[in-house]
C-alpha cells in the first residue's frame, strides 16, 4: 500500500476480517463521530483520547464503502505533540 494513497476498500477486507492495523490519518479525512471519550491524568492533562467514528468513500462503481473505525489521539510526551491514528 502507497503511503499516499489509502485503499479504502482493502482496510475494509482487514476489518471484516476482524484483523486489527493501525494507519496514520489523513489531515483531510471527513468522518461522523459515533462515540467521544476522553481520558484524563489527575492533573486534568488529556491523557488519551478516542472517537468512534465511521466515514464513507465512493468506489469506482459506484457503492458507498461505509467504514467504522476509532480515532486514537495522545499525547507524545518527549516530543510534545499529539499523535492521531485510525485503528
Amino acid at each position: 500500500m502507497d503511503s499516499a494513497y489509502i485503499d479504502y476498500e482493502k482496510l475494509e477486507t482487514l476489518t471484516q476480517r476482524e484483523v486489527m492495523y493501525v494507519t496514520k490519518m489523513k489531515k483531510d479525512l471527513k468522518y461522523n463521530i459515533i462515540e467521544d471519550c476522553m481520558h484524563q491524568t489527575y492533573e486534568g492533562l488529556i491523557e488519551v483520547h478516542i472517537q468512534n467514528v465511521t466515514f464513507s468513500k465512493t468506489l469506482k462503481d459506484g457503492t458507498i464503502l461505509t467504514h467504522y473505525a476509532r480515532i486514537i489521539t495522545y499525547v507524545d510526551t518527549k516530543n510534545i505533540a499529539y499523535k492521531r491514528y485510525r485503528i
